[in-house]
């Protein structure tokens, strides 16, 4: 008798529920995720950035840490990361992590 199983969308997703869940329960999860060792400095400031090609002349910019846009931060999943974010505008602001739980202290 040939045993032959195809790789269907179903199966895939009801092998990936549960593997996920094992990983859920393994002791390694319930620790703490590592930290970075230094805060990552995110500094709000003023500054020009070229939005248009030449001959048009560089626009005023609020931007962090001299770049529009400001630097990708990387770090590995399930890590701690410190951001330090300076204002040095003029003007209060505040910092919007896109699809990022974040504590609102």
């Amino acid at each position: 008798m040939k045993f032959e199983q195809r790789l269907t969308r179903r199966r895939m997703l009801g092998a990936s529920v549960f593997v996920g869940g094992l990983a859920m329960l393994s002791p390694g999860r319930l620790a703490l995720a590592a930290t970075t060792p230094d805060p990552f400095i995110l500094r709000a400031g003023k500054g020009t950035a070229m939005l248009r090609p030449v001959p048009y002349s560089p626009t005023q910019v609020w931007n962090y840490n001299g770049t529009v846009p400001g630097a990708e931060i990387r770090v590995r999943q399930g890590d701690r990361l410190r951001v330090l974010a300076q204002n040095g505008l003029d003007d209060p602001t505040t910092v919007h992590w896109h699809g990022i739980r974040t504590p609102n202290a």
